[in-house]
């Protein structure tokens, strides 16, 4: 995989998170190429993080990003079945789930959002179900199922 590739857009997030300076900042889900890339709010490229793989940090098909209020970048990695966790600038913090049908788990989730409390909220796209969580990952309920 060459981070250099040409651009696959899968979703794009515009947030201002930093009050200080009014920054705003757009975090593009680049699904092909394994990637996040981060632009400036006038589109000036700013960082990319990018690597093919199930390891930390690694990506198998990223699709949807969302971004809390602290500016923490949350993106479902959808061949590795989870979510994971960036600061703004793309050093891995966290990640969760797992391939299944169980609380906590995933078959290739999609979209993901964040609510003003910091949880996060994740649709599966095979299971047909939301999933609530706090930021670190910890499960708090979900709703919806395939069978009704």
């Amino acid at each position: 995989m060459n981070c250099s590739e040409g651009t696959y857009i899968f979703s794009a997030v515009l947030l201002s998170y930093n009050n200080k300076n009014s920054s705003d900042n757009v975090y593009v889900s680049d699904y092909y190429n394994d990637r996040i890339q981060k632009f400036d709010g006038n589109g000036t490229f700013i960082t990319k993080w990018c690597s093919n793989g199930e390891n930390e940090g690694q990506f198998s098909y990223p699709t949807y990003i969302a971004v809390d209020s602290s500016g923490n970048v949350y993106v479902s990695d959808w061949h590795n079945h989870r979510i994971e966790k960036f600061d703004g600038n793309g050093t891995f913090i966290t990640k969760w789930g797992s391939n299944g049908t169980g609380d906590g788990q995933f078959v290739n989730p999609y979209g993901i959002a964040t609510d003003s409390s910091g949880n996060v909220y994740v649709s599966d796209s095979i299971n047909d179900n939301i999933q609530k969580f706090d930021g670190n990952g910890t499960f708090i309920t979900k709703w919806g199922s395939r069978y009704g």
